[in-house]
């Protein structure tokens, strides 16, 4: 098998031991003040019919609503994650405001101070004290949007990718690709 093909199957493998279980300890870790085991991983068949609902909810903060492309071979999520961009009201900060109602969520956070990313716990219908985790990740403009939902999807591609890039001089973020001007041996 070619370095990529080891790559992917050790990231499959590194996301059923490491990411799945995270799921349950999310809440202490972003900071949403909530008790461990509150977030339930979220099957790709009910993270469909999440992701549409939620963004059918967001298009009336954001002119764009995406998600990344979630790999085939994922069974299970630890959260919605939703890239936006272009507020309605052209204010991030007015958009942002409006997530909790928007999308019914008991808690919301943003992820770090200056972060373009918000938590939000939405309670899962019928199941006390039992929460989905939406991701909502702002970019400033189409540009960004467009490089989020590619550098997100399937999986860990864009840190794949990244990594692959900087052993030959370059930088692969959410803002595009850059040359390095000065590299160090």
């Amino acid at each position: 098998p070619s370095t990529l093909q080891l790559i992917l199957s050790n990231d499959i493998y590194f996301y059923r031991l490491l990411v799945l279980p995270v799921c349950n300890m999310v809440g202490k870790a972003y900071h949403l003040n909530l008790e461990d085991n509150v977030f339930s991983p979220i099957p790709t068949s009910v993270y469909t019919l999440l992701k549409e609902s939620f963004s059918n909810c967001l298009g009336a903060l954001y002119q764009s609503v995406g998600a990344p492309i979630i790999a085939p071979w994922i069974k299970e999520l630890c959260s919605v994650y939703l890239i936006v961009t272009q507020p309605v009201s052209g204010k991030f900060d007015d958009a942002r405001l409006k997530l909790k109602d928007s999308l019914g969520a008991q808690h919301c956070k943003v992820f770090a101070p200056g972060s373009p990313m918000t938590i939000l716990a939405v309670p899962i219908p019928g199941v006390p004290d039992k929460f989905h985790k939406v991701v909502v990740h702002e970019c400033q403009d189409e540009t960004e949007f467009c490089c989020a939902q590619f550098y997100l999807s399937f999986g860990d591609l864009g840190m794949i990718m990244s990594l692959m890039a900087r052993t030959h001089g370059f930088v692969l973020g959410l803002k595009g690709l850059k040359v390095c001007s000065l590299i160090q041996h």
